[in-house]
């Protein structure tokens, strides 16, 4: 009877990407919806949402793994954690446990992820999120889905003064911008570049916990520290020729792994910078790095 106040909320957009993963975003958020918790009780969302297979309704989606992507049963639920883990943080309930992401995801700025990970069965966990009611009255959760968005609404007894406000800053301490790799193919021609997969840049960030009162900062506490991989950009660049001097001088290009130096030589030969996917701005990766511009 007490429950009547939203001490927080949280949404995040899990319209892009495939269908499968939108499913699984809505079949973890259906597991946790209703969840009532009372004073000093912690819920952990991996054993909440788990058994992570077929038979409990997900589907084989996107997900990290080892620093790669792949299909995985379940995957996107790491996006229910994190949207969690944020309306908690505003309604001020006490983390227990939370991990950041190998890599970064779009959803959520640095240091305010959430990940999942262990065995599908729910049998053990290498990452999760428990959080513990840490108020005098019960809380309930309620996660809504439309398609498009979730959210997580934390419910319960407002008890802090209204003009106390909370936010979070996130702060990034180290950056690691991606490099690049180049695999060649001697069975296609020079001038041949294929992008195998993009670059991601790392990064070492921590999360500050603001409260103002009044409009005055009372206090600024470290929430979390958060390491994110860099994951290199990779490209396949052919070599063939029937002349086998312009073949050997690709391959030693190649060798050193220097963008100038590769497509420095490719262009001579071919007398145009490689035919290369071309990024949103009608510009090619490949180009933009030759020019002098950042991998970050």
């Amino acid at each position: 009877s007490q429950v009547q106040d939203l001490l927080g909320s949280y949404t995040t957009d899990y319209s892009p990407g495939n269908t499968a993963r939108g499913r699984n975003v809505e079949r973890a958020a259906q597991l946790l919806n209703g969840h009532v918790l009372y004073p000093n009780e912690t819920l952990s969302v991996y054993k909440t949402i788990t058994p992570m297979t077929s038979d409990n309704g997900y589907e084989a989606a996107g997900a990290y793994v080892n620093g790669e992507v792949v299909q995985e049963e379940g995957g996107g639920v790491c996006q229910v954690a994190t949207t969690c883990y944020n309306a908690i943080l505003n309604a001020e309930l006490a983390t227990e446990t939370r991990a950041s992401h190998s890599m970064t995801v779009h959803y959520a700025p640095l240091s305010q992820d959430a990940a999942i990970a262990g065995e599908a069965d729910g049998s053990s966990y290498l990452k999760d999120l428990q959080f513990t009611n840490n108020r005098e009255i019960p809380i309930y959760l309620e996660f809504i889905t439309d398609g498009s968005n979730l959210t997580v609404n934390v419910y319960g007894k407002e008890t802090r003064p209204a003009d106390r406000v909370v936010t979070y800053e996130p702060e990034i301490t180290e950056v690691f911008p991606y490099s690049i790799q180049f695999t060649e193919d001697p069975n296609q021609p020079v001038g041949y570049c294929a992008k195998v997969s993009s670059g991601q840049t790392g990064y070492k960030a921590r999360l500050w916990k603001v409260v103002t009162v009044a409009g005055v900062e009372e206090s600024r506490n470290l929430q979390n520290h958060s390491s994110y991989n860099m994951k290199p950009a990779s490209y396949i660049i052919g070599s063939h020729s029937d002349d086998p001097n312009v073949q050997a001088q690709v391959s030693a290009a190649i060798a050193t792994q220097d963008v100038n130096t590769i497509v420095g030589t490719v262009s001579s030969i071919s007398g145009t910078l490689p035919p290369i996917i071309v990024d949103t701005k009608g510009q090619s990766d490949l180009a933009k790095l030759a020019a002098g511009a950042s991998g970050a």
